[in-house]
């Protein structure tokens, strides 16, 4: 079996390792025993300043082989069902700028309660990142 994911954007390592703890988490020390070969592996490392998406974009790989067919075998389908999807645009926006608040939406999709949130009294500017 082999499973590829993405990340992108910031702190990529950080996210890789709490993807792989999450996934040895649900398989859990006997499910991982059952695998004869089990192997985390990250492609690839982000440009130190990324022009677009795609060149901050790294691999994840999970391959897991067992003698055992069964033991990794699905036939769960759902995925092959098209979705909708959210489209990430990211963008540097001034914190002052932004106007923050928390909704309360009911079942059938109208706003219930609005709640503003709170401005923090300071703000600090965004370094360069460095991944």
């Amino acid at each position: 079996m082999q499973f590829l994911v993405n990340a992108t954007g910031y702190a990529v390592d950080e996210k890789f390792k709490l993807f792989e703890k999450q996934i040895r988490s649900r398989i859990g020390n006997e499910g991982q025993a059952g695998f004869d070969s089990l192997h985390f592996q990250r492609i690839g490392t982000p440009a130190s300043d990324p022009r677009d998406q795609n060149s901050s974009t790294v691999y994840f790989r999970i391959f897991a082989q067992a003698t055992d067919l069964r033991f990794h075998s699905s036939l769960d389908f759902r995925t092959a069902v098209p979705r909708p999807y959210l489209a990430y645009w990211p963008s540097l926006w001034r914190q002052a700028d932004l106007e923050e608040r928390v909704c309360f939406v009911k079942a059938n999709g109208d706003v219930e309660a609005q709640l503003n949130v709170a401005k923090p009294h300071k703000y600090e500017l965004l370094e360069d990142r460095e991944s």
